[in-house]
């Protein structure tokens, strides 16, 4: 326990230390003013040449780069996503579209660009390669387009954590997001935690084509799945609530209808999930938006425009007491928070809060007693447009009230009896109850405004069938600890408990609970009363000030604290030795620390600090004082490098700085330069390995090391030249039927210097084969979609890099499964079930159904003949009426188990109802039961069908 503690307690029998945590979400400007809880709207370019033609034939007035970006912006977007990498590989691999002079073309046009990698996991530092490159080109964020792929990595989250943490080591302030499936319940083994944690923003993409549901049914299911994951998180995952901006399906024939109703069920959500509702969205993608697609993209709006000032509303003072106030207010945008006050209204005093908020709090302290204030408030967005508010005022009180909490006010746990037989009482009645473990207990809980000393008083009803020893809990700012009073005397006023120091707000509170030894008597649970106690003088200085430089940007300060009396400690800064100081922040009661950050490089900074009450202020400490390290980082120095391979060179280096960012890896065909920037590694990183080389060419390489303030010099320079050769062919090709529509495949990757694999596809065995996608290095798997239910597809891969390509891997093939529909003629009935022809909303001729409930004896059920082993997603058909049970029970038995769903047979009738993807083994060991225990008057059994979705 501290030592300031034990000073301000009366009483100190120590129970323990409670700890008490809150969350406050906060949305800062990123680099290049991006709010990631407004991005508005965006688009994305899929291959950069076609967008720029017509827009895939859809615009005749695109005609290259800077129309396709002006008619972008025309359209209201804020920002364009375009492709950067195939995993570890730029995209297209013959050169990175996403360059330098397309990224000005689309900041001249108004528009902020993204990004973009469609991720694999399996080569971290070259998917960070890539991301560190496109910013580097001035891109204004990075988004990871991370799917199924990441579902079967081992260790998933630990390279999400390498991945996300390594790009954002080299931009730790600029824009990075993700964009996953939607449905966070059917992926459950995807990393969604770590990349909320690490990413600024969520960007799940809403396909409803693709899941074969209504855009409207799609902005309901995003707003279920979220708030599901939201809600699940624990305390230590809090930080992964992220802002969610969806992208919308702007392809497949798509409606104007469908887009409008996706825009106004977004935009217009009762249970939203992303924080402050949803202010962003983009389309995928560009070239396919037919005419009527962009009329509705472009007809709609979403987020708020920053161009123009904030609404600033409900300005009110809050909390007020003698000599402090709390100034509240909202606005319609993100911004920051200034409250101007002063005597008159010029003000003279302001207060500032630089976080980017909507919801406004700013505390004002070391006010006068009594005293009128005038004031107003400011907040300035992303853009640097400010608003300010009128004039309002408030008075400070003369005095600190009393607050008194009353049983009926107390959170009662446990059964207790409510008497008010004695005339003793405080208030109408009290609680009592008999002698137990401590489980049943009433909590009084204050909201302290005035954070100090308080004197805490229990009152009760005296009487001789009363406990001598009342146990009472008193949880005070930084501990807690235990009384007992003798409840058969002194009953009928305020009994002192003890003096306690208080923080401000709900932390604290008083419990009377039922462990008394005297188990025959009663304990009594009437009110509890904490009096304010002022301080009698000024607080004693601090001593022992000390200022550490721990960067070119920080110094931490530490002092001694000798008053028990103070309420928090006001730290004082100059630039020069004796002052004039000036104060840049006051802390808690009872801190003994700051750290200062935001400083200038190179720099000496004096401080004094002093310790503030509502009295007066102490002397101050002795002066302190540091000078911020170097602004440059010191240059690297032993480099090497080695070939590897025709396609890749290993650097390394020794790291000499203590404050850089990252290092610049620098390259050239000539010895002395000129250089190219290659990469930007992150802090502490001193290795890297270069796979963008070509075979039988010398290089030259220097490295050097960067932060805020600029360059470190060159490295000295090393060469290498690389060997020749193609890739070895990979192996061991197998191809699984993986849905209705799509085939996975996978091999083994037996070359290290592939630059990428080719897949070819024919329809007849032995080809010929048409290449159908070309996959980055140590890529392994590929999923064909879009494919034929029921046609056999012959499947070749082979490696490449400059040099050539490998020979193909053996053929595999395999031809994607036909969904499994059993009608209910086709079931097995146990019991006697009525066949029923009136619903139109039937599958098939007929259907079954039952009048009386069972046990669940009686059944239909229906096996389906599994060809392929795999994840099925079950459906169930029914027709609905007001007269059917509203838990129909359905019984899916799988390979591994079986589960139970019930079904509201008096909606969605006449359509296939999912009820979950379950693992089936091949054979018919397998079913679904549509059973009799249910309650209401009807069920029904109609149809059943499997479709595989692994």
């Amino acid at each position: 326990m501290n030592n300031s503690i034990l000073k301000r307690l009366s009483k100190s029998i120590a129970l323990g230390l409670v700890l008490c945590a809150s969350l406050t979400q906060t949305s800062k400007a990123l680099d290049n003013g991006i709010d990631p809880n407004n991005l508005q709207k965006g688009d994305w370019v899929y291959v950069l040449s076609t967008a720029a033609n017509q827009l895939g034939g859809n615009v005749p007035s695109v005609t290259n780069v800077a129309s396709l970006m002006s008619y972008e912006k025309s359209q209201g977007m804020y920002f364009i996503v375009i492709k950067s990498g195939e995993g570890s590989t730029n995209f297209p691999t013959a050169g990175q579209q996403l360059t330098t002079s397309v990224i000005n073309a689309a900041h001249t046009a108004g528009l902020k660009v993204f990004g973009y990698t469609r991720s694999y996991g399996v080569n971290i530092n070259g998917e960070i390669a890539i991301a560190t490159n496109i910013m580097n080109n001035g891109a204004d964020g990075y988004i990871i387009d991370a799917e199924i792929e990441w579902e079967t990595l081992s260790s998933n989250a630990t390279k999400a954590t390498n991945l996300l943490q390594g790009i954002k080591n080299v931009f730790p302030n600029r824009f990075l997001g993700h964009a996953p499936s939607m449905y966070i319940s059917l992926h459950s083994s995807f990393p969604y935690k770590t990349f909320g944690l690490l990413c600024d923003a969520v960007m799940p993409q809403a396909y409803w084509h693709e899941f074969g549901i209504s855009s409207t049914q799609c902005a309901a299911d995003l707003d279920t799945e979220w708030n599901n994951f939201y809600n699940g998180l624990s305390p230590a995952w809090s930080g992964a609530i992220k802002p969610i901006a969806p992208v919308g399906q702007g392809w497949n024939g798509v409606t104007t209808t469908e887009i409008d109703n996706f825009y106004d069920a977004v935009k217009n959500s009762a249970n939203p999930a992303s924080p402050g509702g949803y202010q962003g969205m983009s389309w995928w993608r560009s070239d396919l938006h037919t005419a009527t697609m962009w009329t509705a993209i472009g007809g709609n709006s979403i987020g708020i425009d920053t161009t123009i000032p904030p609404v600033i509303t409900a300005v009110d003072a809050i909390n007020i007491t003698s000599n402090s106030a709390k100034i509240t207010w909202t606005t319609d945008q993100s911004s920051d928070s200034v409250v101007n006050y002063g005597l008159t209204a010029s003000y003279g005093t302001s207060k500032t809060n630089v976080n980017s908020v909507t919801s406004h709090s700013v505390n004002l302290t070391g006010l006068s007693l009594g005293t009128t204030y005038h004031y107003r408030v400011k907040s300035k967005n992303i853009n640097d447009v400010t608003a300010t508010s009128g004039d309002f005022t408030f008075v400070t009180a003369t005095g600190i009230a009393d607050i008194t909490v009353d049983n009926p006010a107390a959170t009662v746990v446990g059964t207790w009896s409510t008497g008010s037989s004695a005339t003793d009482k405080f208030g109408a009645d009290y609680r009592f109850k008999s002698g137990g473990t401590g489980a049943a207990y009433l909590q009084y809980t204050p909201n302290i405004a005035t954070p100090g000393d308080y004197n805490v008083y229990s009152w009760y009803a005296a009487g001789g069938n009363r406990t001598v020893a009342a146990p009472y809990t008193i949880s005070y700012n930084g501990g807690s600890a235990g009384a007992t009073v003798n409840q058969q005397a002194t009953g009928g006023s305020w009994v002192l408990l003890g003096t306690f120091n208080f923080a401000s707000g709900t932390g604290g509170n008083v419990i009377v609970s039922d462990n008394f030894a005297d188990s025959a008597n009663v304990v009594i649970a009437d009110a509890i009363k904490f009096s304010f106690v002022s301080p009698g003088s000024a607080p004693a200085a601090p001593s022992g000030l000390t200022a550490t430089a721990i960067s070119s940007s920080q110094i931490n300060l530490s002092w001694t604290d000798n008053a028990n009396n103070e309420t928090g400690f006001t730290v004082s800064r100059g630039t020069n030795s004796g002052g004039p100081y000036t104060d840049i922040f006051t802390t808690a009661v009872n801190v003994t620390g700051y750290t200062n950050t935001g400083l200038a490089s190179s720099t000496t900074y004096y401080y004094v600090v002093r310790a503030v009450n509502g009295v007066g202020s102490s002397a101050l400490s002795a002066q302190a004082s540091a000078t911020t390290q170097s602004g440059l980082p010191l240059a690297p120095s032993g480099l090497s490098a080695t070939a590897i391979s025709s396609g890749q060179v290993d650097l390394s280096w020794a790291d000499n700085s203590s404050n850089e960012t990252g290092f610049i890896v620098r390259r050239s065909l000539t010895s002395g330069g000129p250089y190219t920037d290659i990469v930007t590694r992150g802090a502490n990183v001193t290795t890297y390995s270069d796979t963008s080389v070509g075979s039988v060419t010398t290089y030259y390489y220097v490295v050097r090391a960067t932060n805020s303030a600029g360059l470190s010099a060159n490295s000295a320079q090393v060469s290498v030249t690389t060997p020749s050769g193609a890739p070895v062919a990979p192996s061991g090709l197998v191809a699984t039927a993986w849905t209705s529509t799509s085939i996975r495949l996978s091999w083994t990757d037996n070359s290290n210097n592939e630059a990428n694999f080719i897949v070819g596809r024919g329809t007849a065995s032995g080809g010929p084969y048409s290449d159908i996608a070309i996959l980055g290095a140590n890529v392994t798997t590929y999923t064909n979609t879009g494919l034929t239910t029921g046609t056999t597809y012959y499947y070749v891969v082979r490696s490449s890099n400059g040099n050539g390509s490998s020979v193909n891997t053996a053929q595999a093939s395999a031809a994607p499964i036909a969904d499994i529909v059993i009608d209910n003629p086709a079931a097995t009935v146990t019991g006697t079930w009525t066949t029923g022809t009136a619903s139109t909303d039937k599958f098939g001729t007929d259907y079954r159904f039952l009048s009386a409930p069972g046990t669940g004896a009686n059944n239909l059920k229906y096996t389906p003949t599994i060809a392929v082993a795999g994840k099925y997603d079950i459906y169930e058909w029914h027709t609905q009426g007001a007269n059917r049970t509203t838990n129909a029970p359905v019984v899916v038995a799988f390979s591994g188990g079986s589960v139970t769903n019930r079904v509201n047979q008096q909606i969605n009738g006449g359509t296939w109802v999912l009820l979950g993807n379950y693992t089936f083994a091949t054979g018919t060991t397998g079913n679904v039961k549509i059973q009799d225990n249910y309650t209401g008057t009807v069920v029904i059994a109609d149809a059943v069908k499997f479709v595989l979705n692994n």
